[in-house]
């Protein structure tokens, strides 16, 4: 209701209300005046005035109101009638003031009524504003904590690997601890790299260092990097239509939150892991199965929350992150738990269209926009 008054601006709104007492005033001169039933009418135009217009124009139009009545007092045309007739014409003021009731309650229930509803809407969007400002800030914090984290650990890696080279150089015929070092140091390496796009992301803004790719692509990058993890854990992909898939923003977040998802998945249970992929001309549809033993449906709608997570040793980081990055990207995570069958997380994320992908990837060789990635 507001948002129309907008549209039409309120000054003309305000003399649209004063040409309707105006109007209301001309038929109560012709009628009786004040003593028409009908002139609690004048209470509706301010009964809308109040609930759309500042308080400045609804004290002009209330002083219109009672001026126009005022001025009924002293001049109108009387309706004429015989004192003959004078039970029925009480009578015939009586059924007037009731239809005036009915017709003033209804226009003031059906004003309140909008309002009260557009009231409860605001408190919603402000309330998923707030609750949306409130992640964001979590997000920021846990990502600054994140990057701290990195630096703090980046010089005891530096001397892990030092440390690893000299026990191989002094050990350098006992091959079963050259292979524990050599795994040793693997492992190291990857933790640092891991930290090294860490400090990396941590830099950048939305879309810088970001990608145009495939879908294809971004599973095999994301597949990649899990089982370099998770190596004994197997996971099988079934795609709806033929690869590759279409285009869309491939950033390292979004790679870490699939990862993540992945890994949730692999701890719920040793079974394979399932991927299902689809799409349609705007959407991008990924869903990762596991045959886990579900969560109850008390904590489903708690899942995705900082702090709440299904697994007892869990604190729900990953999935509040990933989450949060998928929201960003304009996708959605949609969480489906059965008790003793598994839990499915339904990945949505929007596709580019061909146009758009080209512009974006022109953009890039320009040295703006983002940049083309090559499968």
């Amino acid at each position: 209701l507001t948002q129309h008054i907008d549209s039409v601006s309120r000054p003309r709104f305000l003399r649209h209300l004063l040409v309707d007492i105006a109007g209301l005033t001309a038929l109560l001169y012709v009628t009786g005046g004040h003593a028409n039933p009908f002139a609690s009418l004048y209470l509706l135009p301010l009964a809308v005035a109040a609930s759309t217009l500042p308080a400045r124009d609804t004290g002009t139009l209330a002083l219109a109101s009672v001026a126009c009545y005022t001025a009924l007092m002293f001049w109108n045309i009387p309706l004429a009638h015989s004192p003959a007739m004078a039970h029925d014409s009480f009578n015939l003021h009586l059924f007037g003031m009731w239809g005036s009731f009915v017709l003033a309650a209804g226009v003031m229930a059906f004003f309140v009524a909008a309002m009260a509803e557009e009231l409860r809407e605001r408190e919603e969007v402000l309330a998923l504003a707030r609750e949306a400002a409130l992640r964001d800030q979590q997000v920021v914090a846990l990502g600054a904590l994140a990057a701290g984290a990195a630096h703090e650990l980046g010089t005891p890696l530096s001397s892990m690997t030092v440390l690893v080279d000299e026990l191989s150089e002094r050990c350098p015929d006992e091959p079963a601890v050259q292979d524990d070092l050599a795994l040793l140091k693997s492992q190291v390496l990857r933790c640092r790299e891991s930290l090294g796009r860490v400090l990396a992301a941590g830099g950048e803004l939305r879309g810088e260092g970001a990608g145009v790719g495939n879908t294809e692509h971004l599973l095999r990058q994301t597949l990649e990097r899990f089982k370099a993890l998770r190596s004994d854990h197997p996971v099988r992909v079934a795609w709806a239509k033929p690869p590759p898939g279409p285009d869309l923003v491939i950033e390292e977040t979004l790679i870490q939150s699939v990862i993540s998802l992945l890994n949730n998945a692999a701890d719920a249970s040793p079974q394979p892991i399932g991927i299902e992929i689809d799409w349609d001309v705007r959407w991008l549809h990924l869903s990762i199965r596991d045959e886990g033993p579900g969560v109850s449906a008390d904590l489903l709608p708690h899942l995705g929350r900082r702090g709440v997570s299904g697994k007892p040793s869990g604190h729900g980081l990953g999935l509040f992150l990933a989450q949060s990055v998928i929201r960003r990207m304009g996708g959605e995570l949609a969480l489906e738990f059965s008790r003793g069958h598994g839990s499915c997380a339904r990945v949505t994320l929007p596709v580019l269209a061909p146009a758009a992908a080209r512009e974006m990837s022109h953009a890039s060789e320009d040295g703006h926009g983002i940049a083309p990635i090559v499968g």
